[in-house]
């Protein structure tokens, strides 16, 4: 089996023949999974991302500057 592994523009993408799984580095450092399944391209990562448009009641916010970044709803791993 055969895989291939880059990163460009703060996204890791792993491709086999039939999949690709793409994390990203969010602008605060963290991974965020993008996507696991059918073959994309990693310029795909910024039209599969989670957006990220209007401020969360339930969290606590990440940065005092950006309302709308809370880990609570970033894609992530379990650790």
């Amino acid at each position: 089996m055969s895989s291939w592994i880059t990163f460009d523009q703060d996204v890791f993408r792993i491709a086999t023949l039939h999949t690709s799984y793409l994390i990203r580095v969010t602008p605060y450092k963290h991974l965020e999974q993008i996507h696991y399944g059918g073959l994309v391209n990693a310029a795909d990562a910024e039209a599969l991302s989670l957006k990220r448009v209007v401020a969360y009641g339930n969290c606590i916010n990440y940065n005092k500057k950006d309302d709308t970044y809370c880990l609570n709803v970033v894609p992530s791993f379990l650790l």
